[in-house]
């Protein structure tokens, strides 16, 4: 009995640090996007993580690479990923899903976000969402042309530039 409860004990010690030490996508994307897929991982380990025969990559950009996962799911037309190709580490910094209409996207985003906190300087409208993301890079959504994008703030990427002027 003496062993249970040792073994118990290690695990409620144990259990909290490993939560507390996982990305926190999971969290934050819809979840047709694939387990081991975080905001910030190399490109190395994001290509380790997804079918890469499954995408087509596009290299055209200057400043980053696209991984694209067509019909990935009845649901979804979609998804992009946006690897950031300037930075020594390569990170995730963007997925775009892409559900074919306004309605649906927003759906999803009401759904994971609730009501949309983050006024838009440009339109004028709340129509986007943002938050803190403790210990992992803060997030920023919108919905665009029926896509969900989800960004993270990572110095030095395509938004991390732009994320206060917005």
């Amino acid at each position: 009995m003496n062993r249970l409860k040792q073994i118990l004990l290690g695990i409620a010690v144990t259990f909290p640090i490993y939560l507390s030490a996982q990305p926190q996508l999971t969290a934050v994307v819809p979840w047709e996007i694939p387990q081991g897929i975080f905001f910030g991982m190399p490109l190395d380990n994001f290509q380790k993580a997804v079918e890469l025969g499954l995408m087509t990559k596009d290299t055209s950009d200057v400043y980053r690479w696209t991984y694209f996962h067509e019909h990935p799911t009845d649901s979804i037309e979609g998804i992009m990923y946006f690897i950031d190709n300037q930075l020594d580490h390569q990170p995730l910094y963007e997925i775009a899903i892409a559900y074919g209409s306004q309605e649906v996207a927003r759906n999803k985003a009401l759904t994971l976000f609730g009501e949309p906190n983050f006024l838009n300087k440009q339109t004028g409208e709340t129509n986007e969402w943002r938050f803190a993301n403790p210990g992992f890079p803060d997030i920023w959504v919108w919905i665009v042309k029926g896509n969900l994008v989800i960004i993270a703030n990572i110095p030095g990427t395509e938004w991390g530039i732009d994320w206060y002027l917005y």
